[in-house]
């Protein structure tokens, strides 16, 4: 990519979202300066900045809205849909608005409203927001392309799916009533059709299997649906629920392509349910040889003539005579199940099992009629893993994982597009199973993180391993071999630290502070341990509790290096709970008789109260699910995430939530505030949202991608930041969007918390020795010993801190200012700080401030907020409008304060700001200038400094016409930059941050010269005395604090006093 087509990206990347640009960004595209990646990538980060952009333009089309009324549960379905009837406005790309239509719907506010879409009558404006209800016409029906009904009736299939799966007479009474409800005669055709489509699965007949299974129809309507879709398809992809019969579909979808002998892949003990699972649906099997099941290498040569199915376990694959053995037989249909136990293909040590089955699979890829690939979850770490999946899928492009790699595919996001042309099957357990209750629903909340504080000694070793422990193992590591943790030394330190704090405790020859080591004698060292005791002694009365850990074993359910004098997990519930009420479930418990106890006996023993788990050995076969009737004394599972792992949670809680529960299901995940414990949680939640994003086609941005390609140990760094490094990630991603736009992201959702609050805890926690500290220092002295006591600011009320921050302004001078900020947060963490000085501020924008305060301010400052606003065109620049609000709120004669980072503006773009004042009409202070910390005063390039420009409109009528003069730095294309999230490096020194508060102003300009902060402030404050005293018509009483401002110069202010502009204030 040249420099000049990545300054034309930067510089697209930079413009306001407008018709203007996107029209702008359509021509490049139709002159193919543009390719789809640069057009995906642009669009992606526009509806991150300004999601109201879309919502405005769909909202405004009655056929759009309907649209969108029609098919919100599906977004897939929804994108297709808007771009067959508007494909101008969503540049015909639907993988693209997919991620729009997520975007929109998870937004708190746009999300609301447009699930407020309601369709108006013929006659009258209908129920709910009356904006964006839908008026219906025969023209408008008539728009509807034939396709996009197809779309709408599958999408009506899937709503069918859930009552024709429980009875087929409530199915078609549901769709009775749904046709006769229909507003017009298109919804009346959609509907109709759809039920006759699931009349004819439900008539339909599979030859030789069994009509009905525990007295239900067989195969389920779902699993009849998935083989109407996929009927002509010969590879296939089915990533349902687990506890979705992915298991049935395969095998009927063998049969039903004519395949004679299918090679079945699966998990070890897998096995044994393969062969049970295949008798009850094909009764003819259960005769001797039809199925075959290797249990050893040596079973591969004694494979039955008339073997119909042939099931091997992944470990088997390891020999290379079972993968001869296979390869010779005449295979024509193969079942991939599990397949993300294909991972592992490339890199230095492939696993062989992996391999095995792709030589297998390849070997047969002439003669097969079907292959099926069922997982859940395609990838469990990044997609990276879907190597030896994207071979099976499609041979034609990549032959092998290493031809994969070689193409480019795996480079360049758009790969998954390629996958995914081939059949997709999908389906939530909930669409289609009656289950019960869970809490919260893990399709809108999969985790149910609870926020923890960690306690004083808990806090005080996460902070000691922050600053003494470091990141690689050059000086050996006893605790790595325990578990087998990946990552750097303090990465794994900093997790034991938030999950099993005691486990440090065998690191004898640690200088350990003196209050933790007394701690790690009691588990009230473990802020988790301690919740986790109060929450199973408040449920253990009426429920059975998993308390689950993907992380480890040893410290869990097994002593350390057994090392019974540590505390470790299992012995303590014991102790607290009895050894008859606690089950231990990990690999220590053998496959078979052993295990089945167990698990009969949590699954049905009312006194098992509590399952201590490690995720690792649940395989994708276990049912943990508990089938004991409730009674007053059992009401609920719950299931405790304490320290997740790397893998899906979603995956173990389907062992839990499926079919054969009778208890209603809750879970949550405890989670440490502001440790790697929150980082590990906001990784899972990524990995889940890249995983959503799959099913839904929508291809990863190149930021994500390179996100997703990073192993976790990498990935968890960076999410690991300082407060210092969130307030300039957070600042660098919203800067010139616009504040709606920032308004949105803040709300988003980040670790435990949102961008907002981790923005506003983050500012306030290092405020102090950022620029706003120092520019607060410096605010301070001005006004503490100028403006104050020289009786130009007399009343709180009367100062104005726009875009205050946690009242940064109020904080400084310990007096009640006015106000405003447009993070709710920033107020919340101002209120908690200092409630006493917090009364007058408020939530509110700098481009729209109150009505009433018109004239009111004789100060308003606004200090590094104007580069959140968006710089738009003269017609719609909200930098204007926030310039023009500003003057509107001040007094006619008030001072207006504005401030900079020094990285903001250079000395043009600053001469340009200045001059564009002073052309609408304002006058400058002295004030005005680049400020410099003293301390820094003599270096040519100081480590800190800030732009500061302070005007009055001085009565005159001020008039903002052009946004031009008016731009930052990060504004001119060559110079937009980015940050990716989780590329950075921790810094672990433990450094105290300099805090100026003496500074000099400097004139930029060629022939400028520099003064004290002593010299400007008394400048200012003559000029201000002047101009008051002028206005008001009689002097203005100083006090003595002012006049020691002037020192061996208060001559001058006799002079003043002499004519009658000032007057000493008398105690």
């Amino acid at each position: 990519m040249s420099a000049t087509h990545d300054r034309t990206l930067a510089l697209l990347s930079g413009m306001t979202d407008g018709e203007r640009k996107f029209n702008f960004i359509k021509f490049l595209f139709d002159r193919h300066e543009l390719d789809e990646n640069d057009l995906y990538n642009l669009l992606v980060r526009s509806i991150e900045r300004n999601p109201r952009y879309y919502f405005e333009a769909i909202t405004h089309s009655d056929l759009l809205k309907y649209m969108w009324r029609r098919f919100q549960a599906y977004p897939e379905a929804l994108a297709r849909a808007l771009v067959r009837v508007s494909p101008e406005l969503f540049y015909g790309n639907p993988e693209w608005v997919t991620r729009l239509i997520i975007r929109l719907q998870s937004d708190k506010r746009l999300g609301a409203e447009l699930g407020m879409i309601t369709v108006g009558p013929r006659h009258g404006t209908g129920s709910g927001s009356a904006h964006l209800a839908i008026a219906i016409d025969e023209s408008l029906l008539a728009a509807i392309p034939r396709d996009v009904q197809d779309l709408d009736v599958e999408c009506r299939i899937r709503e069918l799916l859930y009552w024709y799966s429980r009875d087929r007479d409530l199915g078609a009474e549901f769709a009775r009533d749904e046709i006769a409800k229909a507003g017009n005669a298109y919804e009346v055709q959609v509907w109709t059709s759809a039920r006759d489509q699931m009349e004819r699965y439900s008539d339909e007949v599979y030859d030789r299997v069994v009509p009905t299974l525990n007295d239900r129809l067989f195969p389920a309507v779902h699993v009849r649906w998935w083989l109407d879709r996929s009927r002509n398809e010969t590879r296939v992809l089915n990533i349902g629920d687990t506890g979705t019969y992915k298991t049935s579909y395969a095998v009927i979808a063998m049969r039903e392509a004519g395949c004679k002998r299918v090679l079945v892949f699966c998990a070890p003990n897998a096995r044994t349910n393969w062969e049970r699972e295949l008798k009850l649906y094909y009764p003819h099997l259960r005769g001797t040889g039809r199925i075959e099941v290797l249990q050893s290498a040596r079973d591969a040569e004694l494979i039955a003539a008339n073997a119909e199915f042939v099931i091997v376990g992944y470990t088997t694959l390891i020999h290379r005579s079972v993968i001869d053995a296979l390869k010779s037989q005449s295979i024509d249909g193969i079942i991939w199940d599990e397949s993300h136990y294909g991972k592992n293909v490339v890199g230095s040590s492939p696993a062989k099992r992996a391999l095995g089955a792709l030589e297998v699979i390849h070997a047969h890829a002439g003669s097969v009629k079907k292959i099926v690939a069922n997982s859940a979850t395609p990838w469990e770490n990044s997609p990276e893993e879907i190597a030896a999946l994207a071979c099976v899928l499609r041979p034609e492009l990549f032959a092998d994982p290493k031809s994969f790699l070689r193409s480019g595919a795996y480079a360049s996001p758009r790969f998954l597009r390629a996958l995914l042309e081939t059949c997709i099957l999908d389906i939530g357990l909930h669409e289609v199973r009656d289950l019960p209750e869970i809490t919260p629903k893990p399709w809108e909340d999969l985790f149910a993180a609870e926020a923890l504080e960690m306690t004083p000694a808990q806090a005080a070793l996460y902070q000691h391993l922050l600053d003494y422990v470091p990141e690689d193992d050059q000086d050996g590591d006893s605790l790595k071999v325990i578990n087998g943790m990946d990552g750097s030394k303090k990465v794994r330190y900093l997790l034991y630290a938030c999950d099993m704090p005691h486990v440090l405790a065998r690191l004898a020859d640690y200088d350990w502070p003196e209050e933790v080591e007394r701690a790690f004698e009691t588990p009230e060292l473990s802020a988790k341990l301690v919740w986790l005791r109060q929450r199973i002694d408040a449920a253990i009365g009426t429920s059975k509790i998993v308390v689950a850990s993907g992380l480890y074993v040893q410290g869990v359910t097994q002593p350390v290096k057994d090392d019974d004098e540590i505390l470790w997990i299992g012995k303590l519930l014991q102790e607290w709970y009895g050894e008859d009420t606690v089950l231990l479930l990990d690999g220590s418990v053998t496959i078979g008789d052993n295990r089945d106890a167990l698990i009969q006996r949590w699954r049905e023993d009312p006194t098992a109260r509590i399952l201590l788990v490690s995720m690792k050995t649940c395989p994708d076969s276990i049912n943990l699910s508990v089938t004991t009737k409730p009674n007053p004394t059992l009401q609920e599972l719950l299931v405790i995430g304490f320290a997740l792992d790397w893998k899906p949670w979603k995956q173990f809680l389907g062992r839990f939530w499926r079919e054969g529960l009778t208890l209603r299901m809750r879970y949550v995940c405890p989670t440490l505030r502001g440790t790697v414990d929150e980082a590990r949680m906001e990784l899972n939640r990524r990995k889940w949202a890249s995983l959503t994003r799959f099913r839904s086609r929508v291809p990863p941005t190149q930021e994500e991608w390179a996100e997703y390609s990073q192993d976790d140990a990498s990935s968890l760094i960076g999410f690991m930041r300082s407060p210092k490094e969130w307030v300039s990630l957070i600042n660098n991603d919203v800067r010139g969007a616009g504040e709606a736009s920032a308004a949105s992201y803040l709300e988003r959702n980040s670790g435990l918390s949102t961008n907002g609050e981790i923005f506003a805890r983050s500012f306030f926690a290092a405020q102090e020795g950022m620029a706003s500290g120092h520019i607060a220092r410096h605010m301070l002295y001005v006004l503490q010993e100028g403006l104050i006591p020289g009786g130009i600011l007399t009343d709180p009320s009367r100062i104005l801190d726009a875009g205050c921050g946690p009242a940064t302004l109020a904080r400084t001078l310990g007096l009640p200012v006015m106000g405003v900020d447009l993070n709710p947060w920033m107020i919340q963490v101002a209120k908690e700080a200092a409630p006493e000085l917090t009364q007058n501020i408020r939530v509110g924008r700098i481009s729209a401030l109150p009505r009433e305060w018109e004239g009111r301010f004789r100060l308003t400052v606004a200090s590094m907020v104007l580069d959140w606003t968006a710089l738009g065109s003269a017609q719609d620049s909200e930098r204007l409008t926030a310039l023009r609000e500003l003057v509107r709120v001040s007094d006619p004669h008030g001072l207006i304060w504005l401030t900079f980072n020094q990285s903001a503006l250079d000395d043009s773009l600053f001469r340009a700001w200045t001059d564009g004042l002073k052309q609408a009409g304002c006058e400058l202070l002295p004030l005005t200038g680049l400020v410099v910390p003293v301390a820094e005063a003599s270096k040519k390039t100081p480590d800190f400094a800030f732009w500061s420009i302070v005007f009055t409109p001085a009565g005159n009528t001020i008039t903002f016409r052009d946004p031009g003069p008016f731009k930052f730095r990060f504004e001119n294309g060559h110079l937009k930059n980015r940050r990716a999230r989780g590329t950075r490096t921790v810094d672990t020194r433990n450094v105290e941050p300099v805090m100026y508060d003496r500074f000099i102003v400097k004139d930029p300009s060629p022939r400028g010269h520099e003064v004290s902060d002593t010299a400007a402030v008394r400048q200012t404050l003559l000029s201000e005395l002047g101009r008051w005293a002028k206005v008001g018509g009689k002097p203005i009483p100083i006090q003595q604090r002012a006049v020691e401002l002037f020192g061996t110069d208060w001559r001058t202010l006799e002079r003043l006093r002499q004519r009658g502009i000032i007057s000493w204030e008398t105690a």
